[in-house]
């Protein structure tokens, strides 16, 4: 059962629909390591990534931190950005959705 200080947020991005949950701490669920990772691969800097969402990069990091939720058109730019696979879109902002589906 949820709690009910726990929040709902419903994307919709290259055909994939979930609901990302915010922990009672108010941070939003997203795996920050994941997306820096990936960061590292695809050689794009923060200041890049901040750019392509039209945030500043106080934002950006804050976003990171779980702080601040992304906007769908910033997950979007994101996952363009640096070439998102649908399963690392899943891993990176929606990890307990992938969580879930490994307990089940």
């Amino acid at each position: 059962m949820k709690d009910l200080n726990q929040r709902s947020v419903s994307i919709r991005n290259s055909n994939i629909s979930t609901t990302c949950d915010a922990d009672m701490k108010g941070k939003i669920s997203m795996n920050g390591k994941l997306l820096k990772a990936k960061m590292v691969k695809c050689d794009v800097k923060t200041a890049e990534l901040a750019e392509a969402c039209g945030i500043s990069v106080g934002s950006w990091y804050r976003k990171i931190r779980g702080e601040s939720q992304f906007l769908p058109s910033e997950i979007s730019a994101v996952t363009k950005k640096l070439h998102l696979t649908p399963k690392e879109f899943c891993c990176v902002f929606f990890p307990d959705l992938i969580k879930s589906k490994k307990e089940n």
